[in-house]
């Protein structure tokens, strides 16, 4: 099992458009794994490495990081499903294909736009193409706040004009996520500190608060 401490991130800035640069310290003269959520982002190639780069869609709500420490014959394992739960933004939505027609082509999942409502059909949030009868698994991007979420998943077939929609199959899903970040000011930061007479002053918008 990979080791959770002795591994301390010291910086974070963006790589590209989705490609996050972690780099950290470590106790530990092992490889190192980086996770968001349980999500695998990215290995170090050798034991020495103390920076990691991995693909995050960016998101107005936080996600959380976790960096492990890997033993001996662990390396390129996955082992999301054994760090421990949090509160986290992204579900992942398995499914499986029984008895489809031959014409199928894509598969295709929709969502509610926020917790509680309803299923937009617009609101598509994944396409993966029909690739045979199987097991099917998906990863959402990253969704706004805690509560029920509505999905739906369909096929479409090989009809010019984008597809006949398919039998509809519904799921719900609870989600317990991290409040968004605070707003950023009009420096662009997100927090002003004034500071006066030895007295400082903090000034921040909380999410959801409009005065």
């Amino acid at each position: 099992m990979p080791l959770l401490g002795g591994c301390h991130i010291t910086s974070l800035s963006w790589a590209g458009p989705s490609a996050l640069r972690v780099r950290f310290t470590s106790t530990h003269s092992f490889h190192h794994q980086l996770y968001a959520g349980r999500k695998l982002l990215g290995e170090t190639v050798h034991p020495d490495q103390r920076e990691i780069i991995g693909s995050v869609k960016p998101s107005h709500w936080p996600q959380f990081l976790w960096l492990v420490a890997l033993q001996t014959g662990e390396l390129g394992q996955d082992f999301g499903a054994s760090l421990p739960p949090r509160p986290y933004n992204v579900v992942r939505i398995q499914f499986d294909a029984e008895s489809w027609p031959s014409d199928a082509d894509v598969i295709e999942v929709t969502s509610s736009p926020l917790p509680d409502e309803e299923v937009d059909e617009n609101n598509v949030i994944a396409r993966l193409l029909y690739r045979g009868d199987r097991s099917y698994s998906i990863e959402t991007p990253p969704l706004p706040g805690s509560g029920a979420y509505a999905f739906e998943i369909a096929g479409r077939d090989n009809r010019p004009g984008g597809g006949n929609l398919g039998t509809v199959a519904e799921a719900e899903i609870d989600l317990l996520a991290h409040p968004p970040d605070v707003a950023k000011q009009s420096s662009g930061k997100r927090f002003e500190l004034d500071v006066d007479a030895g007295a400082g002053t903090l000034t921040v918008t909380l999410p959801g608060v409009t005065s």
